[in-house]
């Protein structure tokens, strides 16, 4: 089916040397949009993840896809010279002498400056935390201790440093180790004064200009960088120098920065371009391997959580892939197109085939060549080395061969069918070799050393169990079982006994598989033909999982290194499985590596004696490395910063009104950063997450409540593994809907309804009273009614009518009868009607001025108006007349005359007053009972008293 890339046309071949070396990859990162170098003094990982620069214009932050100038705002331009992380704060040491302190408050990114000193001198370095919230400061003038964003103390010469220029500080427990000008300067940060102790060259320092000081991890010694003499061990408990790389020997240039990986391994750059992986062998050596990169004059390291070595230079800012990705850089005849077949050979050299030609490429730490080694009748199609080393390859059309002690390729006459074979792959297990041909797959029994030749055991076609003559390569597992990849049954596993088959429709739905590899957690990988890559666990063989994440379905080449990660090749890329992320670093043109093509030959790669994976590429071959450290290559979210209304949030609390939230988010990631995708959900809002490829998002008119917004960044669809930040806020309700508007209602309700209780018992004892008043009242009036002078005048009255006019009697009879039936129909009637009053008391004038006649005057003079709306309280005229009448002399010589009117409001009775010589007893209480009674109704009040020879009554009109 794809038989069609095992063949080549021969290749012109020739014997050639090169001086390359091997080196890992570097790439550029242009600072601006036109390319202008930009000088990078100093860089920093922050605990987010963030990479920072301290560039001659400022600081710089960088997330592996986007360059954010964070001081570009500020006044001044700063030229920062040094950085360090503490306390979720980045501190950058400028130039001028002046912290600047970035620092995250609410989601919003916040810069503080700190003068250090009047006199601006640079601050070259900043070590943070010891003792306990303080900050150390390496400048051109000494050491400044910085507390709660104040200098605290000033250590420098005059205190027993050996020089003021300082590079470097390094801490262990309570010591500062500090490099200057003149040697190693280590001061007790116990005691109050400072104590100072000096290593210089006098105590064997290769080199009193001390330029970097680095711990290595979990010890108590440092990695020492000089000048112009190189790199040194020293141990701080012996207080000396153990260990001197060789002096003579040094030609890389002043040492710019160290970067210790492990206690025998570090990473250092110099001045002259060079970085060197410098490790401290077992009889305390120092030995390098050197990687020159001309032009780079490198200035700072570190690394990332994905393994990536970036520089600051002094033009620039670059990522190296020292830590898994080398190339071997190959001249012609080496024609990356021509390229059938590779195998390793030793720790510096591999076996190369293009079309029928066998070739030997060496390297090491200085040079890289490739030299004619043989040509085959046939083109090489693949190439195996056994577990004793010896070499074997097979061709197209011309069968099996291998290398003999001698040095020379010896075609397998004796091994029957396979003399003019074409041969797919080769694998071992078991000292047997298993060969795959067009025609099936044969065991041989292979002689220990090779004095004959080898002997043909089994063969398997497809009706022995394989199901397919095509095998396109055979793998032997850590259990010395033969796996094979197979063009039309998928995969299958021969375990000594029978072949176990996985091509079922819920596992490996396709039929055509190309390669395989076993990785360090014995994992069987599979690559097919456009279904992608498949791991098929050992604990459980039935179990088929497709792996996301993959760039490509046409896989051509898969392998493993002994660190774990799986490498894939396809047509227009190369994949690199990191299992604790679950995800792939991809490797395109897209990362600017110039890594453009892959081979299209099937199982086109190898595996050294260490593990290390080569791969052909356009320039060389690519080594995927064994890996020190285990990197994550996962992506990380991070929200940058929260707005209401456009504003920087001030706290967490958000008012009703402003509630039109905007929140900005980015992923970080060094490995893949064009691929990210992102997920959100605001809780509170809703449960569902919501997948976007922007970097923003905007929520308005939210109701209140309490939310928590969370991000999540992943290279892939599946999220699997990926980090999350959040943020929470308040939505503050209207006062209207607060906690303590609902408790203020409550007291107010309640004060209410007690208000209203209190209210009602008050009404209710009001009522009482005025009941209690108008029954007094009418018990009065009543007993003034039936008073027997009353009843016996008003009978006299009656009887002289009788006598003299039986008309004007019976008139007086009913107005007498009228008078009695008001005080039954008004006796539970509080108010009437000014004009019902009137009416009322005219049954009583009838009554006492038929008794009286011309002797009882009385004067009604009362506005309209007051008539038809005034009230009053109801007989109270009638019990005026009638205190008038019973108080004072009633006669027609001296009539009684009664005025009645309505002014200002008010109802005004009076009489003259004549009192009668035997006045009647309970004078006043009428009137006390009225001005009770109105005092229930009003608050206004009832006036009564003598006023110009006249009683005066006045009431309110109500």
């Amino acid at each position: 089916m794809r038989l069609k890339i095992l063949f080549f046309f021969i290749l012109w071949t020739g014997l050639t040397g090169n001086g390359f070396a091997q080196k890992p990859f570097l790439r550029s990162f242009p600072l601006n949009e036109r390319h202008v170098p930009v000088r990078v003094n100093v860089l920093l990982q922050d605990a987010v993840g963030f990479i920072y620069l301290g560039t001659e214009n400022g600081l710089v932050r960088f997330n592996g896809r986007d360059f954010l100038p964070l001081t570009r705002d500020l006044k001044k331009p700063y030229e920062v010279l040094s950085l360090a992380s503490w306390n979720g704060s980045v501190w950058a040491g400028t130039s001028r002498g002046e912290i600047l302190k970035i620092y995250h408050h609410l989601g919003c990114r916040q810069v503080k400056t700190i003068k250090v000193s009047d006199s601006s001198v640079p601050i070259r370095c900043i070590v943070s935390g010891f003792p306990s919230k303080t900050v150390w400061l390496g400048t051109e003038n000494g050491v400044f201790i910085i507390k709660d964003d104040t200098v605290r103390r000033h250590i420098n010469n005059r205190n027993g440093l050996s020089d003021n220029f300082v590079y470097t500080i390094c801490r262990m427990a309570s010591e500062a180790i500090i490099g200057t000008d003149k040697g190693i300067n280590i001061i007790d940060c116990s005691r109050p004064k400072a104590k100072i102790r000096v290593i210089t060259t006098k105590n064997g320092l290769p080199d009193n200009i001390v330029r970097v000081i680095k711990r290595i991890p979990r010890t108590s010694r440092f990695w020492i960088g000089t000048q112009q003499s190189g790199i040194a061990i020293f141990n701080a408990e012996r207080q000396k120098i153990s260990s001197v790389f060789d002096v003579s020997s040094w030609q890389y240039g002043q040492v710019n920065d160290i970067l210790p990986l492990n206690d025998r391994f570090a990473w250092v750059v110099t001045g002259k371009g060079y970085l060197l992986a410098a490790r401290i062998q077992d009889d305390g050596r120092i030995s390098i391997q050197a990687f020159h990169y001309e032009g780079c004059k490198f200035r700072s390291l570190i690394i990332d959580q994905s393994g990536n070595l970036w520089c600051g230079t002094a033009s620039g800012f670059c990522m190296l892939t020292a830590e898994y990705l080398k190339q071997i850089p190959l001249p012609a005849p080496y024609a990356f197109r021509k390229v059938t077949a590779l195998a390793g050979r030793d720790a510096h050299s591999l076996w190369l085939a293009q079309d029928s030609t066998l070739y030997k490429v060496y390297f090491n730490n200085d040079s890289t060549g490739i030299s004619y080694f043989d040509r085959l009748p046939g083109y090489i199609s693949c190439m195996y080395k056994d577990a004793k080393g010896r070499l074997w390859v097979g061709t197209i059309r011309q069968g099996l061969f291998y290398l003999d002690r001698e040095n020379r390729l010896v075609a397998c006459a004796h091994a029957g069918v396979l003399k003019k074979s074409s041969i797919l792959s080769i694998s071992g297990a078991n000292d047997h070799l298993w060969v795959s041909t067009l025609t099936g797959v044969y065991e041989l029994s292979v002689p220990v050393s090779l004095t004959s030749f080898p002997r043909v055991l089994n063969v398997y076609q497809k009706n022995s169990g394989i199901g397919s003559n095509y095998v396109y390569q055979l793998m032997s597992d850590h259990q010395g079982r033969i796996w094979m990849a197979t063009d039309g049954t998928g995969v299958c596993m021969w375990n000594g006994k029978e072949f176990i088959h996985w091509r079922n429709p819920d596992s490996l739905d396709s039929k055509v598989a190309y390669t395989m590899t076993e990785d360090a957690r014995n994992n069987v990988w599979v690559g097919t033909f456009f279904k992608g890559i498949y791991t098929l666990n050992e604990d459980d063989l039935s179990h088929v999982k497709r792996v996301g994440g993959v760039t490509d379905a046409n896989i051509s080449a898969i392998a493993a290194n002994k660190s774990g990660q799986v490498i894939a090749v396809f047509e227009r890329c190369i994949d690199e499985w990191y299992p604790q992320s679950r995800a792939f670093r991809h490797f395109n043109f897209r990362m600017g590596l110039n890594i453009d093509s892959t081979s299209n030959a099937l199982n086109c790669l190898t595996n050294d004696e260490a593990g290390n994976v080569y791969i052909p590429y356009q320039q060389g071959i690519l080594i995927f490395t064994n890996q020190i450290n285990h990197y994550s290559i996962r992506s990380f979210a991070h929200i940058d910063g929260v707005t209401a209304m456009l504003q920087p949030l001030k706290n967490s609390e958000v008012s009703y009104n402003r509630n039109f939230i905007t929140i900005n988010f980015e992923g970080i990631n060094y490995t893949n950063p064009e691929r990210l995708n992102y997920r959100f959900k605001l809780e509170g809002l809703s449960k569902e997450w919501i997948r976007t490829n922007d970097e923003f998002m905007t929520y308005p008119n939210l109701p209140p409540g309490h939310y928590t917004f969370k991000v999540q960044a992943s290279l892939d669809d599946h999220f699997n593994q990926s980090s999350e930040d959040s943020f929470s806020f308040t939505i503050k309700a209207p006062f209207w809907r607060q906690y303590w508007f609902y408790a203020l209602l409550a007291v107010i309700f309640a004060v209410l309804i007690i208000g209203l209780i209190k209210i009602r018992d008050h009404r209710q004892q009001k009522w009482i009273k005025l009941r209690s008043e108008r029954m007094d009242f009418e018990y009065e009036h009543l007993k003034s009614q039936v008073n027997p002078h009353f009843l016996f005048n008003s009978l006299n009255t009656l009887i002289n009518l009788i006598e003299e006019n039986t008309a004007s009697a019976v008139a007086y009879t009913e107005r007498l009868s009228a008078l009695y039936q008001n005080i039954l129909i008004y006796k539970n009637s509080n108010l009437i009607l000014i004009k019902d009053e009137i009416a009322l008391l005219s049954a009583y004038l009838h009554v006492q001025q038929t008794r009286f006649g011309d002797g009882l005057k009385v004067n009604i003079n009362i506005e309209e108006a007051v008539l038809a709306s005034g009230k009053m309280i109801p007989m109270v005229l009638q019990m005026l007349i009638e205190n008038a009448i019973k108080h004072n002399v009633v006669s027609v010589s001296q009539p009684l005359v009664i005025d009645i009117l309505s002014k200002d409001k008010r109802i005004i009775v009076s009489n003259p007053l004549r009192p009668k010589i035997n006045e009647d007893k309970g004078a006043g209480i009428a009137l006390i009972n009225i001005k009770k009674r109105y005092r229930l109704l009003t608050r206004q009040t009832v006036h009564y008293g003598e006023i110009n020879g006249a009683f005066v009554v006045s009431l309110p009109i109500l």
